[in-house]
């Protein structure tokens, strides 16, 4: 997810640098970083939902990591836009 929110990020910057030349204001990156700053709050929100859950068993850890592991995958696949 990394390389690709890297890759969204200069996507973003190059947005920035043409928007003034239409009028609008630079933007996108600002965007970008409160979205990716909110997907985190919610990442860690919903895995701390599901690690509570299961608090009873053993499978809550599993459960909690499991969740991060595959909504990291989501928001990599969620960047897979730059790929088109």
């Amino acid at each position: 997810m990394n390389e690709r929110y890297k890759r969204a990020l200069a996507e973003a910057k190059r947005t920035d640098g043409r928007l003034p030349a239409n009028g609008a204001d630079s933007t996108a990156v600002a965007a970008l970083r409160t979205a990716q700053r909110a997907w985190l709050v919610f990442r860690d929100a919903e895995c701390a939902r599901l690690y509570f859950l299961n608090i009873e068993g053993t499978f809550r850890s599993i459960a909690s990591a499991d969740c991060g592991n595959q909504l990291t995958a989501l928001r990599a696949i969620d960047f897979g836009y730059l790929d088109k």
